[in-house]
């Protein structure tokens, strides 16, 4: 009798459980008709990249969109020297850099870092970040942007030098 109480909670139980999978499968089942996404491997030689995607005359910054996965993107963004790009964050998306040529100051929640070829700097959501180039040459750095960046999300802070330089105009 008492195992019979234990199979019939256990049965219970089960029935109660909710499947917890892979949300991404669950959504596809319920669009059968829907076209699956498909993404192709692809290989990416970032030197031939930067080669063929160079800043031109005036351009100050350039951002190269390099590819996407379902949960992924992928840029490229090269920062001529003696540019910053202002402080911002993004709401939504973890991102991953990777230093691929020159050397730059990156700022993370306001502390200082000095970056170089071949270093990581990972920016979780929501942590305001700025790049000075103090360098000699083009920084280039790839960023990876989980989930996949729209370019929606972001959010650009005012400086000090801005507000400054806004209230001399009002002043003129």
């Amino acid at each position: 009798m008492r195992r019979t109480v234990y199979l019939f909670c256990l049965l219970l139980l089960c029935g109660c459980a909710k499947y917890v999978g892979d949300i991404d499968v669950i959504e596809e089942l319920k669009h059968p008709t829907k076209f699956p996404d498909i993404y192709k491997p692809e290989v990416l030689n970032v030197g031939e990249l930067v080669a063929e995607n160079k800043l031109k005359e005036g351009e100050k910054v350039r951002l190269v969109s390099l590819g996407e996965t379902k949960y992924t993107s992928i840029q490229m963004m090269l920062v001529r020297n003696g540019v910053t790009v202002p402080p911002h964050l993004h709401k939504d998306h973890d991102v991953v850099m990777h230093v691929k040529k020159g050397g730059a100051i990156v700022i993370l929640n306001g502390t200082r870092y000095y970056v170089q070829e071949g270093q990581l700097i990972l920016v979780p959501r929501k942590t305001w970040h700025e790049i000075e180039n103090t360098g000699k040459e083009v920084f280039v750095v790839v960023n990876v942007f989980y989930p996949p960046y729209r370019g929606e999300d972001i959010k650009f802070f005012k400086t000090k030098k801005k507000k400054k330089k806004e209230q001399r105009k009002e002043l003129e």
